[in-house]
């Protein structure tokens, strides 16, 4: 019998929403993993499909098995077992302590430094996406996502279904980070406002980050041509300041989570504000420290794919 792939998953992400809300004192959360959290089959290509097993296990109680997810509450006296030595899992405390579970100082009791205030309204969803975006990550087959060097470059983290979701970011000294795809090496980056060239290079990869400029507020022009002088225009535009965020994501709100975990779930939000148009601002926020937190290059990762 073939393992129904979606379904596993789907089953293991509503039982990790089920366990997350449980009526009982929370004392810790986990901010950070880097494996898989739910059984998955990969096809061989010398061979039959193998299953590949969860790389955590979390056991409560007796009988309560917790799926990890991002932002999983803990409980006093959960056991953590981490299955795979490739991988380890990062847990909060009340007292802001954190303790990194790997296979070696597994199995891991949780004990309590505190309670930790409950966060949940939307952050179940969220939390929710973030950890089913992480799983499609872990399953899928390593395949280049940058590819296409016959093809024009394209930046889909500028791109726009409307005039009105033109991208936007927040004025500032600020060193910006871009990505784009396909293209042929090199390639010559420009940055304009209005006739004046603010900074032009030639990069090899298709990764950059840009000293630090000074943003005031107007519109924008960014030009990408590569070696076959195939070229692509973009625009976007800077302002004042942020849209508010509501108030269970302020920074008080947020405040036992870590600095990372906190900005993750902010940049998150503000992607998707009104239709995209914050989608470049919430890239820079987590771009920042991606190389740091797995999360934030989860979301990372799905903004650069203008998704």
């Amino acid at each position: 019998m073939r393992l129904n792939v979606k379904l596993v998953i789907s089953l293991v992400l509503s039982c990790w929403i089920f366990t997350a809300s449980a009526n009982s004192a929370v004392v810790g959360r986990i901010e950070n993993f880097d494996g898989n959290v739910a059984p998955f089959e990969r096809e061989m290509a010398d061979g039959p499909a193998i299953i590949i097993p969860t790389a955590y296990t979390i056991i409560r109680g007796q009988k309560l098995l917790v799926t990890v997810g991002f932002l999983t509450e803990l409980q006093a006296g959960d056991m953590i077992v981490v299955n795979d030595p490739k991988h380890s899992l990062l847990v909060k405390f009340a007292d802001n302590s954190k303790e990194t579970v790997m296979a070696k100082n597994s199995p891991y009791i949780v004990v309590s430094k505190g309670a930790v205030p409950s966060l949940w309204g939307n952050f179940k969803d969220w939390a929710t996406q973030l950890t089913q975006r992480h799983q499609d990550e872990v399953t899928a087959v390593s395949i280049s996502t940058k590819g296409g060097s016959n093809q024009s470059p394209i930046m889909p983290l500028l791109e726009v279904k409307t005039e009105k979701s033109a991208k936007v970011l927040v004025a500032g000294k600020r060193a910006l980070y871009l990505t784009w795809k396909k293209g042929r090496a090199d390639y010559q980056l420009t940055l304009k406002q209005g006739d004046q060239t603010l900074f032009t290079q030639s990069v090899k990869e298709r990764d950059f980050q840009l000293p630090e400029l000074s943003f005031t507020p107007g519109d924008y022009q960014w030009s990408l041509s590569d070696s076959e002088a195939r070229q692509v225009e973009y625009s976007f535009t800077v302002v004042d300041r942020l849209p508010s965020y509501p108030k269970e994501l302020s920074d008080d709100s947020l405040a036992s989570l870590s600095a990372a975990a906190r900005l993750t779930l902010q940049a998150m939000w503000l992607a998707e504000q009104e239709q995209g148009r914050w989608s470049l601002e919430a890239y820079q926020r987590v771009a920042e420290i991606a190389k740091e937190y797995h999360f934030a290059e989860v979301l990372r990762q799905v903004l650069e794919r203008g998704n």
